[in-house]
């Protein structure tokens, strides 16, 4: 009489220990399905090295083709806003055309940041990059006061 309890335990021990397999299988092959896409890759189109026009500062441009997209990835180095002002990322032309980029925050010196350019902006055309020091005065034309400035070059 004391086996019949372990018989009666048998069947149930089975069905988990069938249950954990399937179990394990499934969750297996359902992750398979949840694998993340791969990021889009990225093609470098342009590339600038940004030179101090007054003081020092440092900085770096580059234009990449993320699936159709274009983005300009700017690093700003050893460059401040003046007193309450900030500072500025702009695309130039030859004929003295301006394109305005966004606000660089720099952090402890740096600043670090990704902007999408318009679809149809033509590189070869808005081909320097500036960086400005602009008043808080509610103006958003362009200060005149540029610190940093590089020409994109095309890379194949």
């Amino acid at each position: 009489e004391q086996g019949r309890p372990l018989q009666r335990w048998l069947p149930v021990a089975a069905a988990l220990l069938v249950g954990l397999a399937l179990g394990g299988a499934g969750g297996r092959l359902l992750g398979r399905g949840e694998d993340p896409a791969p990021a889009p890759a990225a093609v470098t189109v342009a590339a600038a090295t940004l030179q101090p026009l007054q003081g020092s500062g440092s900085g770096s441009a580059e234009v990449e083709d993320v699936d159709g997209r274009r983005l300009v990835h700017l690093h700003v180095q050893g460059v401040a806003p003046a007193g309450d002002g900030y500072l500025e990322a702009w695309l130039l032309d030859a004929d003295g055309g301006l394109v305005a980029l966004g606000t660089v925050e720099p952090l402890d010196g740096a600043a670090d940041l990704t902007l999408a350019l318009p679809a149809n902006l033509d590189v070869g055309r808005w081909s320097t990059v500036d960086v400005s020091r602009e008043p808080a005065d509610g103006d958003p034309r362009h200060s005149s006061d540029s610190v940093l400035r590089g020409t994109l070059a095309p890379r194949a």
